[in-house]
């Protein structure tokens, strides 16, 4: 009996509840609380040291509770005074941080006004490449048979347009005052009209749609014909992109004048189809003027297997 009573904890006795587990009395805490400190934690009784309470510590001079406060952590401080924080303005952006947030903020009218600019452009740029490439390299469709065995019927080609330009690089000096250049610094980049080239060209005598030949006679060249060859100044032409000697030419121009014994004029030149049994040509409409060619045509894109450049005449001149 006296037993059970000696290990029963003895109310107001801190020893005791401390022993038992059970937090500091009431009077403790509310003395702690008001001397700016926080509630003791409850501790459990394993690893509590024994003996009497240590003495409170002396409650802090006056000025000194505010701050032990703000020495506090955020949330702590923010559960002992409310909203009491102190407010700190942001620094001021920079100039460069101000552009930036400027052009984050711009009006959604600029843009949808910078879209239509960028589509603007995106559009004229595709159309001048257009222009650009069309104005060098020109695609063609052979229609007929006119080219065989070389080209065939719908066989499509790559004709480069500026193969016959001439550079003068004299223009780009006379605009001098005192100077006056003629006759020098003019080339051809391409090389020129040689025999041999596929061209397209426009008849001297329609216009309707342009045809694709070979040249055979130059400025200046006797073009005749002899058992089935032609004749460039009197030596045998070697064609070797044809089929055997078929090359007949009876008067058949359409002009009124000899077609089958010519002599190329300036400026001009005499053209013939690789099928010479089936095609309309300069036996039939005579020379060809230069400013009739249409350009050079020099890659064959179509059928895929018929992919790669065009052969041109190899002559021993």
């Amino acid at each position: 009996m006296n037993a059970a009573a000696t290990d029963s904890p003895v109310r107001g006795d801190p020893a005791r509840t401390r022993m038992a587990g059970q937090t500091l009395p009431a009077a403790s805490g509310r003395i702690l609380h008001r001397a700016g400190f926080r509630r003791p934690t409850r501790y459990c009784l394993t690893g509590w040291p024994t003996g009497p309470p240590a003495p409170l510590a002396p409650p802090p001079p006056a000025g000194a509770r505010e701050t032990a406060i703000d020495m506090q952590m955020p949330d702590q401080r923010d559960s002992g005074r409310g909203d009491e924080r102190p407010v700190v303005a942001p620094p001021a952006p920079s100039d460069a941080t101000a552009a930036t947030m400027e052009d984050t903020k711009a009006p959604a009218g600029k843009s949808g006004l910078r879209v239509v600019r960028e589509i603007v452009e995106t559009v004229l740029l595709a159309v001048i490449l257009y222009v650009g490439v069309r104005t060098v390299v020109m695609p063609y469709e052979v229609d007929g048979a006119s080219m065989e065995p070389n080209l065939a019927n719908h066989e499509r080609v790559l004709v480069n347009r500026v193969a016959y330009w001439d550079v003068d690089l004299n223009s780009a000096l006379n605009w001098i005052p005192g100077v006056d250049r003629e006759g020098e610094w003019v080339f051809t980049p391409f090389g020129g009209i040689g025999r041999g080239d596929v061209i397209v060209l426009d008849p001297p005598t329609q216009h309707d749609k342009p045809y694709i030949k070979r040249i055979i006679g130059l400025p200046g060249d006797r073009i005749t014909f002899q058992d089935g060859y032609i004749l460039v100044n009197g030596e045998r032409l070697d064609e070797d992109y044809i089929d055997g000697p078929v090359t007949e030419c009876t008067d058949r121009s359409t002009t009124g004048t000899d077609t089958c014994d010519v002599t190329v004029p300036e400026g001009a030149v005499y053209v013939l189809g690789d099928n010479r049994d089936n095609s309309q040509d300069s036996r039939f409409f005579g020379v060809v003027p230069e400013e009739n060619i249409d350009g050079k045509a020099f890659f064959s894109n179509w059928p895929i297997g018929e992919l790669g450049p065009i052969g041109h005449g190899d002559y021993d001149d």
